[in-house]
């Protein structure tokens, strides 16, 4: 552990107060939580660019998704369907 947080990305748009309520809950754990303001995909490519983890629930998660998260080692899928998630790009 290089003493770094663990810093995850919310996928899909959250309110600010849910975005605050993630942080909190996550803090003790030693996680960084962060969420795009909008649907722009352009911003959520420049959030990927520096996590590790992301947490997804609507949004598809294609293959230029996964490419500009050099880091990401663990995708969450909320909901029991992994359709929305290009699961070949995702392997190593």
């Amino acid at each position: 552990m290089t003493g770094q947080p663990f810093r995850v990305v919310v996928a899909d748009p959250q309110p600010p107060e849910q975005v605050t309520w993630l942080q909190g809950l996550a803090e003790p754990f030693g996680l960084e939580v962060q969420a795009p303001a909008t649907k722009d995909e352009t911003a959520l490519k420049t959030l990927l660019a520096q996590v590790d983890g992301m947490i997804v629930q609507r949004r598809t998660v294609a293959a230029d998704m996964l490419a500009a998260a050099p880091y990401l080692r663990v995708i969450q899928k909320m909901g029991g369907r992994r359709d929305k998630i290009d699961i070949a790009a995702a392997r190593w």
